[in-house]
């Protein structure tokens, strides 16, 4: 559900008219398209309660809008910082150079005006934790 939390989260707010989980039934896939056509947003149930859910305060999420301001690549890093991956970790699993990480790293740390990474690690895994979606 996290994933998807972000992700369709992100597709809306950048103008699609739907999200649906790649490893949704094809039934699935024929009403959201249906439903998109008649000129309506589609996202699975789960999503929409999520969505419903983020209008209310949430004080473990403090500072979550702020994530909107990362690339999609940034968010990727950022997750899984959360997740508890050392930058090599991160390197290996996104194909990346570890230096490369490491600019993410700081990008991110400037963007969410994080003074250290041990500030950013522990917004990441509370961000992580929480499943706070950008509001």
């Amino acid at each position: 559900m996290h994933d998807e939390s972000v992700w369709a989260e992100r597709a809306l707010r950048a103008g699609a008219k739907g999200y649906i989980m790649k490893d949704e039934a094809s039934d699935s896939v024929i009403t959201a398209l249906r439903t998109i056509r008649d000129g309506s947003i589609h996202v699975s149930e789960a999503m929409m309660t999520q969505l419903l859910s983020s209008f209310q305060e949430n004080p473990q999420c403090r500072g979550a809008g702020t994530v909107d301001l990362l690339t999609d690549r940034e968010l990727q890093v950022f997750r899984l910082i959360g997740a508890g991956l050392a930058t090599r970790e991160i390197a290996q699993q996104l194909n990346l150079g570890i230096k490369t990480i490491g600019t993410y790293r700081d990008r991110i740390r400037q963007k969410l005006n994080l003074k250290s990474g041990a500030e950013l690690t522990r917004q990441a895994v509370l961000w992580t934790e929480n499943q706070c979606i950008s509001r």
